[in-house]
């Protein structure tokens, strides 16, 4: 005796429904960070991050620099 389990579809108009949820979830959404946005990024956190950049920068040139220098042995974590 085999019967489709159409018990777990879910019906049209429970689709519909969800999909409308989300789309006003969506809008709710996009409206806050909308405004979130306009607000901009305070002076005091756009220099910190410019600090950020610039440490990354020097630390990743450092570790280039560091890379370039070791002898290729060919095993990572040099010789034991």
């Amino acid at each position: 005796m085999s019967k489709k389990s159409d018990d777990n579809q879910p019906k049209p108009q429970d689709a519909a429904a969800a999909r409308e949820r989300q789309r006003l979830i969506g809008r709710r959404l996009q409206s806050f960070f909308d405004d979130t946005i306009q607000e901009g990024v305070p002076d005091e956190f756009s220099k910190l991050l410019d600090q950020l950049d610039e440490a990354e920068q020097k630390r990743s040139e450092t570790s280039q620099g560091e890379a370039d220098a070791e002898p290729q042995t060919g095993r990572s974590g040099g010789s034991r």
